[in-house]
């Protein structure tokens, strides 16, 4: 039984297994919402009779309605729990899909999608903050692994089930099959998930304390640096999501059903990573671990953009380097996150919220330019995922050397 402050109520001992079952089957919720329906894209395209990048921008107002959505209930969750947030967050979830599941026009469709997200914003931001609320350091950093084995297993799950539906049905099927998944949100979070917040911030939605919380976390650079680690792993699956399904199917010929099959690979890369970052967590430090993941990346992403100039375009030359690239990326997802909340335990939720937000942000920004290209080979993939593991680890070697300098002076 949950415990709300507001009612008076004894605080009891949460049961840590009911916890995690509860947290991971939320947090998978939101991979499936942005993923499954991508073997349907296609379809979608010849259903609508509209543009490719209309229909991918499907995505990116998603993620847009995701990462805005994020400031609001981070904050919520700090003043009346994380619970009752994720509530708000499925309802408004629930009535996005509904209204997707009915679209006649692109325009309904969007406006479905943006939704969608708004409520789905509710789900990494509170279960990363009541994460927070559980453990910190190390033990942080290793359930950031469990939770990348979760994301694995949807990460394989999502679009191999979509890929199928798409075969055998349409893609409205596709969010009838959401619209499930999020109404077993509701009960989990009604029936199974306890509340991990029971000291409450007073005004937590009040413009002043909003403000300056927000102002004090995205103006730290320690707290940026870390969190784009996060940024460069989810912004390259959602690249990867933006460009591929048009790629596999219409340049290279692949059905729904292979494309979808071909998330495999993914998945096998995240689990990989998740089982390399808990043997490697205990051993080395966290920057230690974030500049190996962008070293990881880097390699991946250069073998992916020498192979496309070469002129060779086929499934190997694409998956093999995404399966490295993943690789690299679970170790940033793992450690970017303990890195981040370190000294902001006592503002989870707003972290949780601020730290989804740049993360959202920048997947935006990178689908978004990639909806511009005309999709004929791997190219403009390969470059992206060069330039933001360069730029990610830049960052964050200027962050980690100033640190150090600053130690070394005191």
């Amino acid at each position: 039984m949950s415990i709300w402050v507001a009612c008076s109520e004894v605080r009891k001992p949460i049961n840590e297994t009911l916890f995690l079952i509860g947290i991971f089957i939320v947090m998978a919720v939101g991979p499936f919402l942005s993923d499954m329906y991508l073997p349907s894209l296609p379809a979608m395209v010849q259903y609508f009779g509209s543009s490719h990048a209309m229909i991918q921008n499907s995505l990116s107002l998603y993620l847009a309605g995701f990462a805005v959505a994020q400031l609001f209930y981070g904050p919520l969750s700090d003043g009346f729990g994380r619970r009752r947030a994720l509530l708000v967050g499925a309802g408004v979830c629930l009535v996005g899909t509904l209204l997707t599941l009915q679209a006649e026009t692109v325009s309904v469709l969007l406006l479905g999608r943006f939704i969608q997200g708004l409520g789905a914003a509710a789900f990494p931001a509170i279960s990363r903050a009541a994460m927070s609320d559980m453990y910190q350091g190390t033990r942080l950093a290793k359930m950031g692994s469990y939770t990348a084995l979760v994301f694995s297993a949807v990460a394989a799950g999502a679009p191999i089930l979509g890929g199928v539906i798409q075969h055998y049905f349409d893609w409205r099927v596709n969010f009838v099959v959401l619209g499930l998944f999020v109404l077993l949100i509701l009960l989990i979070v009604l029936f199974v998930l306890p509340e991990t917040h029971f000291k409450r911030t007073e005004n937590a939605l009040s413009p002043r304390v909003l403000g300056s919380r927000y102002w004090f976390l995205l103006t730290n650079g320690r707290f940026l640096a870390y969190t784009l680690g996060a940024c460069v792993g989810f912004g390259s699956i959602m690249a990867y999501g933006t460009v591929t399904p048009f790629l596999f199917q219409k340049v290279l010929g692949l059905s729904a059903q292979a494309y979808g099959e071909l998330s495999l690979c993914l998945a096998a890369g995240l689990f990989v990573g998740s089982f390399l970052n808990t043997r490697l967590v205990a051993r080395y430090a966290t920057p230690t671990l974030i500049i190996i993941g962008y070293s990881i990346t880097l390699v991946a992403g250069l073998t992916m953009l020498i192979a496309a100039e070469l002129g060779f375009l086929n499934v190997y030359v694409i998956i093999i380097p995404m399966f490295l690239f993943v690789i690299g990326a679970c170790l940033l997802f793992s450690n970017s996150m303990a890195g981040a909340f370190a000294g902001v335990a006592h503002m989870a939720g707003s972290a949780g919220a601020a730290y989804g937000l740049v993360q959202v942000s920048f997947a935006v920004f990178v689908t978004f330019l990639l909806s511009f290209f005309h999709i004929k080979n791997q190219l403009p993939f390969a470059v992206s995922l060069v330039l933001m593991s360069l730029f990610g680890l830049s960052v964050f070697l200027i962050v980690v050397v100033r640190t150090r300098k600053r130690q070394e002076a005191h």
